[in-house]
C-alpha cells in the first residue's frame, strides 16, 4: 500500500509542528487514541492540529517515498552481516571489531525503521479521523 503524501511548504510544516506542540501531552495521547477508533479529537483546535500534524508526518520528502519495509530490511541485513563477522564465518582482512559495530548498528536501524513505520501508520489515522468536515454546500453538491 502506498502512502498518501501531502505537499507542504516549510512554513506550513513549521506551523503544523508548532500547533501540535501546543497541545498538551494528554490531549495528543487522547487524539491518537480517538483516531485509532476512527473518531476525531474532542476539541476542534486539537482536531485541526492533529490533522495538520498527520499531514506533516506524511509530507512529500525522500524518506516518505521509500517503501516502509526498506529500512528495517536493510537494518536486518546489516545485523546479519555483523553476526557473520562476529562468528568468523565471514572474514574481512584487517578489520577487527567490525562485527559488533555492524550488529548493533543494524539493530538500531531496524528499531528506527519500525518506529518510523508505526509513526506513519499513526499519521494516516490522524489525517483520516480529523479531516475537516464538508461544508453544507459541498454535501448538497454531492447529493445532486
Amino acid at each position: 500500500m502506498r502512502d498518501a503524501l501531502f505537499p507542504m511548504s516549510p512554513a506550513e510544516r513549521r506551523l503544523a509542528r508548532h500547533a501540535w506542540a501546543q497541545v498538551d501531552v494528554d490531549g495528543r495521547r487522547q487524539a491518537v487514541e480517538r483516531a485509532r477508533q476512527g473518531l476525531p479529537a474532542d476539541q476542534a483546535p486539537v482536531a485541526a492540529a492533529a490533522f495538520d500534524y498527520g499531514r506533516y508526518l506524511l509530507h512529500v520528502n525522500v524518506s516518505n517515498r521509500l517503501p516502509r519495509w526498506l529500512q528495517p530490511a536493510v537494518g536486518a541485513l546489516v545485523a546479519v552481516v555483523g553476526l557473520l563477522l562476529l562468528s568468523g564465518l565471514l572474514a574481512v582482512p584487517g578489520r577487527v571489531g567490525g562485527g559488533l559495530v555492524f550488529t548493533l548498528g543494524g539493530l538500531v536501524v531496524v528499531a528506527a525503521g519500525l518506529l518510523g513505520w508505526a509513526q506513519r501508520r499513526t499519521a494516516h489515522l490522524l489525517v483520516a479521523a480529523n479531516a475537516p468536515s464538508r461544508t453544507a454546500s459541498e454535501q448538497a453538491d454531492r447529493g445532486r
